[in-house]
């Protein structure tokens, strides 16, 4: 007999980034922590990447107008969806073995 598994729902989103160094890293937010996701130098048995992911306090929330004025009207903007910049720059991003190479030193914008 096979178990079902129970039906699932989406919990936060993340999204791909590109560190200064060129190293790619995934954020999100998940109510009130932040959530980072970064590439290790490992990988497992059958060579597949292996992920650290990391949390922290997220930044609090400015009032809506206040975020209106200061992004110059962007203010119903989905913060959890990347920016139209980002998305166009999306065929930019390096491919995973040019990131991988040196120490993960590099810093997360947090």
């Amino acid at each position: 007999m096979t178990e079902k598994y129970p039906e699932s729902f989406p919990a936060f989103r993340m999204y791909e980034r590109t560190s200064a160094k060129g190293r790619r890293y995934m954020t999100g937010l998940w109510g009130g922590v932040r959530v980072a996701a970064l590439a290790t130098s490992e990988t497992d048995r059958d060579g597949n990447p292996i992920w650290e992911v990391r949390l922290s306090q997220a930044p609090p929330r400015r009032p809506s107008a206040e975020a209106g004025a200061e992004a110059g009207g962007d203010a119903k903007r989905d913060w959890q969806s990347p920016a139209r910049s980002a998305r166009a720059n999306a065929s930019t991003v390096p491919d995973r073995q040019a990131t991988q190479s040196g120490p993960l030193d590099d810093a997360i914008p947090f």
